[in-house]
């Protein structure tokens, strides 16, 4: 039986790319925000802002948190009236990014990227450029979620580069991740994203590694199974299915993937080693129970 891959790491990439936008409140309801309201629309820029943030930070919880159905329902209920509300106000938003205070250029820099318009593009690579360090993290995030193939990369290359925060370089990697997956030429990175697999950060590491099996990089297989066994379990995990993309797109090192994945089985801590059988299920199309008949499998490989 073929297992189905967790799209966990991009809820995690949202909790660290938002976190410029966290406060100390108590949580509180997202569906607090629902249904949109018209009024919305005339609301003062600065309250308009303030509910915005709080609308994207509830539905950046609950996406971390959703369990089942009915709160993945929220999940889209919530994203639906943010990309709502910055579609209404997207000359204010635009406004706001290009000459307001850093608060509201940071909100308007996430909340562009759930509007799907063509005329957040250009600002938004702008705002990389911006003396604000969150503003520039959450202009990374507005590029990642509006998933353009044409989107530029250069600013995102030097944000993973040179980004003066973690977050900065966390959220560089995580939109290259999404843009090439998106259709955008990501082939700048290369060099970067291999340098990243060392990153002290272990998003930055987990990203890299997921956009290093995107691109096809089979250079790159040597460590991207010894990050099978790094300490942190996103990194692991994130190896495993970057392991698992590459034996499935590039048949000729299915065989050495899939030995390099068996062999960890009995190595790794239990968290990690379903996220590796979970990837060997999708190589094999198949769902052995025990280690040895893992090893059995991968070593009839070519």
């Amino acid at each position: 039986m073929t297992a189905t891959r967790k799209k966990r790491p991009t809820a995690l990439a949202l909790a660290l790319c938002l976190a410029g936008c966290a406060s100390s409140q108590k949580a509180e309801d997202p569906l607090e925000f629902l249904p949109y309201n018209p009024e919305t629309r005339d609301q003062e820029i600065g309250t308009f802002l303030t509910d915005l943030d709080r609308a994207i930070r509830g539905w950046n919880n609950l996406t971390l948190s959703a369990a089942n159905d009915a709160d993945k329902r929220k999940v889209r209920l919530l994203a639906e009236d943010i990309s709502h509300r910055a579609k209404v106000r997207e000359d204010d938003l635009l406004a706001q990014l290009a000459t307001g205070p850093p608060f509201n250029r940071m909100v308007a820099a996430s909340a562009l990227g759930f509007g799907d318009s063509d005329a957040a593009l250009g600002p938004l690579v702008a705002a990389l450029e911006d003396s604000d360090a969150s503003v520039v993290s959450n202009a990374l995030v507005g590029l990642a979620m509006l998933g353009r193939a044409d989107t530029p990369v250069s600013g995102i290359l030097s944000a993973l580069a040179d980004g003066e925060t973690s977050r900065i370089r966390s959220n560089a990697s995580w939109a290259l991740r999404k843009l090439s997956e998106a259709g955008a030429d990501t082939s700048g990175a290369l060099e970067l994203a291999r340098e990243g697999l060392l990153d002290p950060e272990p998003f930055v590491r987990s990203q890299c590694a997921l956009l290093l099996a995107r691109m096809g990089d089979t250079e790159s297989l040597d460590r991207l199974e010894l990050l099978l066994f790094d300490k942190v379990n996103l990194v692991a995990l994130s190896s495993a299915n970057a392991l698992a993309h590459l034996g499935e797109t590039q048949p000729r090192v299915k065989g050495q993937v899939a030995r390099a994945l068996a062999a960890s089985l009995d190595k790794v801590d239990e968290m990690v080693r379903q996220g590796v059988r979970r990837a060997l299920a999708e190589l094999a199309k198949a769902n052995y129970k025990e280690t040895d008949e893992w090893l059995e499998w991968a070593a009839r490989l070519p």
